[in-house]
């Protein structure tokens, strides 16, 4: 009677498992998707408009919580600072947020390793 129940259900599990784990992530990057529209919502109404700083998300794995990565290129951490505090406001409290400023010339140059990877 077991021989005859357990493979229909190894099987099973072996083809619905994949589907589950895929739903599972769907709905993880579309949650933080719309994480990404609060956040970047929020920085354009701090800054008064579009600027040069980009807001990434990174969906919640099992290993990690979710991310919210604000970024300017060199020169512009004015923005940075000024956005910042309205991000992390509209960031999730499980969520982590990073600010991180661009490296200026002399900090590249000084890392020939990234400026190779780079270019």
């Amino acid at each position: 009677m077991v021989e005859a129940i357990v493979p229909p259900i190894l099987v099973a599990g072996l083809a619905f498992a994949p589907l589950a784990w895929r739903a599972w992530t769907d709905r993880q990057q579309a949650r933080a998707l719309l994480v990404r529209a609060d956040v970047h919502r929020a920085v354009i109404r701090a800054l008064g408009g579009e600027s040069y700083v980009s807001v990434n998300v990174e969906p919640p794995a099992l290993w990690h919580p979710g991310r919210v990565v604000l970024a300017a290129p060199a020169g512009w951490e004015c923005l940075l600072e000024a956005a910042a505090g309205e991000a992390l406001a509209n960031t999730p409290p499980t969520w982590e947020l990073v600010v991180k400023p661009a490296l200026s010339a002399q900090a590249a140059a000084a890392r020939p390793a990234i400026a190779r990877v780079a270019a």
